[in-house]
């Protein structure tokens, strides 16, 4: 399997420090972390879904199914 374009070996596991684009004028950044806080982690959609279109993943006692549609668009259902 080939790296992601544009992230060196192994970095898509390594955590987010700042917001994936500048923020835009008026609008907070879209991933803003506190001092306290672990930035979030990159997973590769690709990889997630492996060999198919929909996983489920469990929060709680609730299930959620993210699917990707044909047009590789996602979409979340509880």
């Amino acid at each position: 399997m080939t790296e992601p374009r544009g992230l060196p070996d192994e970095s898509h596991h390594a955590p987010v420090t700042g917001p994936a684009s500048p923020p835009v004028k008026g609008r907070a950044a879209s991933v803003a972390t506190r001092a306290d806080e672990k930035p979030p982690m990159i997973l590769i959609s690709d990889e997630l879904f492996a060999s198919c279109d929909e996983v489920i993943i469990l929060h709680g006692n609730q299930r959620y199914r993210l699917r990707r549609t044909r047009n590789n668009k996602l979409i979340l259902y509880k």
